[in-house]
């Protein structure tokens, strides 16, 4: 697929965002204790991009999790923290010539569940963390807006059809007015985007509707990334 292939992995190959690139470079060269970095921003924006290629350019070891799929409780936090003891992993010493410091990148950290978000926040908060942490999420976790003294919280905002078509144009023999409905409809999602110019079609994005049941909505919210189980039918 064109939107693997074709994805940066270095900073100077990513288009735009320059203010968050900026907040990543200093947190990664300063590496302040008691912080973390959470980007937000609607799906295919580049967040997860941002975050794997701000750790590889500054010369990290990357440990990316679905924190959606993989942190459910404290224990599953606990075991995370635990791996992390040390700012160096033990394969990093096979693999490079020079050993590299872990970076921790958290994705989809709002899909993962209230309790394993307190531990999360947690382990931000505690000063003898030796590895970073970058989370990514659609929307921002109430308990991680109620610390910004711990989490620098930044909005990833999509790149305009203009600059998109300027990088994408290659891709495609749409002209520019064509491209802007095309953005349009793919809500200005660049995976989506390069889909339709390699497949001529591109997934829709799921609707979740909010029913008033915390419950039922956390697991409708998590058919986004598990898909449909008979669980769900009965509530």
């Amino acid at each position: 697929m064109f939107s693997e292939s074709y994805r940066p992995e270095r900073f100077d190959e990513i288009i735009g965002h320059d203010e968050i690139k900026n907040v990543l470079k200093n947190y990664l060269t300063e590496n302040p204790r008691k912080q973390a970095v959470l980007i937000s921003g609607t799906p295919g924006v580049g967040k997860t991009t941002l975050a794997l290629a701000a750790a590889k350019t500054f010369g990290y070891e990357v440990l990316e999790i679905n924190a959606s799929r993989c942190l459910r409780s404290y224990d599953d936090v606990n075991k995370l923290r635990d791996s992390c003891m040390s700012s160096i992993s033990f394969m990093t010493f096979f693999k490079d010539a020079v050993p590299k410091t872990t970076c921790v990148i958290l994705d989809e950290v709002d899909g993962s569940d209230p309790h394993a978000q307190k531990k999360i926040l947690e382990w931000i908060q505690d000063n003898t963390r030796r590895v970073p942490i970058i989370c990514t999420s659609n929307e921002v976790p109430v308990i991680f807006k109620r610390h910004p003294e711990n989490i620098q919280i930044h909005r990833c905002m999509p790149l305009n059809a203009t600059i998109l078509y300027e990088n994408l144009k290659k891709y495609t023999d749409l002209d520019f007015k064509e491209f802007q409905k095309v953005v349009k409809e793919c809500q200005h999602d660049v995976r989506r985007l390069m889909n339709r110019f390699q497949y001529g079609v591109s997934d829709k994005l799921q609707q979740i509707p909010i029913s008033g049941n915390p419950v039922k909505d956390l697991l409708k919210h998590q058919e986004m990334f598990y898909g449909k189980s008979p669980t769900f039918w009965d509530l």
